[in-house]
C-alpha cells in the first residue's frame, strides 16, 4: 500500500507541474503511437524508452490520471 504525501505549493507552481506532467503524457502517447504505427506525426517528440506500445500507453495513462487527481484536488480547494 502506498502512503499519501501532502505538499504545500503555490498555485503557480502547481500549474507548472501540471504543464510538465501533461507534456510528459503527450510524449508517452506519441511513443505509443509510433510503436503501433512506425510513424511519428509530430517532430517535437522523440521515442521514449520502453518495451512496447502497451507499456507506453500505460505510462501515458498513469500521467493523465495523476493530472486528473491533482486537478480534482485543486477544484476542491478553490470552490
Amino acid at each position: 500500500m502506498t502512503k499519501p504525501l501532502h505538499l504545500t505549493l503555490e498555485v503557480f507552481d502547481v500549474h507548472q507541474l501540471l504543464d510538465g506532467l501533461n507534456a510528459r503524457a503527450e510524449e508517452w502517447e506519441m511513443t505509443a503511437y509510433y510503436l503501433d504505427t512506425g510513424y511519428m506525426p509530430d517532430d517535437r517528440f522523440g521515442v521514449l524508452e520502453c518495451s512496447n506500445a502497451e507499456e507506453a500507453e500505460g505510462t501515458a495513462r498513469h500521467y493523465r490520471e495523476l493530472v486528473s487527481s491533482i486537478e480534482r484536488q485543486i477544484a476542491c480547494q478553490t470552490n
